[in-house]
C-alpha cells in the first residue's frame, strides 16, 4: 500500500500523507520524552526484523502481505522519517 495506490486523484493522496505524517511527528515527540532514543530504536528495529522474518516464513504471502506492509509502513511513518522533530 503506497500513497499512490490510495486513489485516483494525486491531490487527495497528497492530503492523506499529509494527514498521517503530522500526528506521527506529534507522537515520536511525545514517545522520545517519554521513552527516550534508545528503546524507540530498538522497538522499532525488533518490529522491523520480526515482520521480515514472518515474510520470508509464511507460505501464502498474499494473505499476510497487506497486514505486513501496512506494520512496515507504520514503522517507518513513526519512527524512520523523523530526525529533527526526535
Amino acid at each position: 500500500m503506497t500513497a499512490s495506490s490510495l486513489s485516483d486523484n494525486l491531490f487527495l493522496n497528497y492530503t492523506l500523507l499529509i494527514l498521517v505524517e503530522i500526528p506521527a511527528s506529534f507522537f515520536c515527540v511525545y514517545a522520545m520524552d517519554r521513552l527516550g532514543r534508545k528503546p524507540l530504536l530498538a522497538l522499532s528495529q525488533i518490529l522491523a526484523g520480526v515482520t521480515c522474518v514472518s515474510a520470508g516464513l509464511l507460505s501464502d504471502v498474499s494473505t499476510w502481505l497487506p497486514v505486513i506492509t501496512i506494520t512496515i509502513t507504520i514503522n517507518y511513518t513513526f519512527f524512520g522519517d523523523h530526525p529533527k522533530a526526535c
